[in-house]
């Protein structure tokens, strides 16, 4: 085995993690190449968050269910992780429904906002209300297409101060909508979540976002993961604490 990521390499991190000689340049590569790849950047994270979970040590093989790929991993007896699987397959996630959570676009289309069909994998920073792209992480909804519908009626007031009327003129709107599908204490959803952030910090992109309800626990849960891990600096302050911002 051969190791890719050192005990003490930051203080947060608490185990050495190890993987298969024959699999160690591909995840050299992955570590070189993450930033702004919404799946790379997700396996990244994973890898990471091994060597930072405190928790017991237990030789029997594990498993972790990502978005298109599983790990396959033990945690040695003297507490070091060993990733000897890696299987990238889209197929492995659960299909994509009208309704699974993740990523999508709201339109404005006349005087009404409509969620798009299809799941993506990144914003589009490059469309902007003034100075920022906008972004919602949802609540607890009947479905993705009312969240698109009814976020943007919270997204205007808490931003009014930003926005002037001309910023939502015309056709061609849209904003970001991070839709949960009654799934939000999934810490799937949070990893998802973090890594569309960590995305956005790797492209320099300004996100105003809108948290909804029960989206309030999974963007905390992001924020606090992203925070332990190296390389986030923009989203901590001094102290260490989470940035306002």
């Amino acid at each position: 085995m051969k190791i890719i990521i050192k005990r003490g390499e930051t203080p947060n991190i608490n185990r050495n993690v190890y993987v298969h000689p024959g699999h160690a340049e591909t995840w050299e590569q992955l570590k070189r190449d993450h930033p702004g790849n919404y799946y790379k950047t997700n396996l990244v994270r994973a890898l990471y968050s091994l060597a930072i979970t405190p928790g017991g040590r237990d030789n029997g093989p594990k498993t972790l269910k990502l978005d298109g790929a599983l790990f396959h991993y033990q945690i040695h007896k003297n507490g070091d992780i060993l990733v000897y699987g890696l299987e990238i397959d889209s197929s492995i996630s659960a299909p994509v429904t009208n309704q699974t959570s993740g990523l999508y676009r709201v339109d404005k289309e006349s005087r009404k906002w409509k969620t798009d069909s299809e799941r993506l994998n990144i914003m589009d920073y490059s469309h902007r209300w003034g100075s920022a792209h906008y972004a919602a992480v949802s609540g607890k909804f009947e479905d993705k297409e009312e969240a698109g519908e009814l976020l943007i009626n919270h997204i205007l007031p808490a931003y009014k101060a930003a926005l002037s009327p001309r910023d939502l003129e015309g056709s061609r709107k849209h904003y970001s909508l991070y839709w949960q599908n009654g799934q939000h204490q999934e810490e799937n959803n949070a990893q998802s979540l973090a890594a569309l952030i960590q995305q956005a910090q790797a492209n320099d992109a300004r996100i105003n976002w809108l948290v909804h309800g029960e989206g309030v626990g999974t963007f905390v849960q992001a924020l606090q993961s992203l925070a332990k891990q190296p390389g986030i600096s923009s989203l901590v302050a001094n102290g260490k604490e989470l940035s306002n911002q």
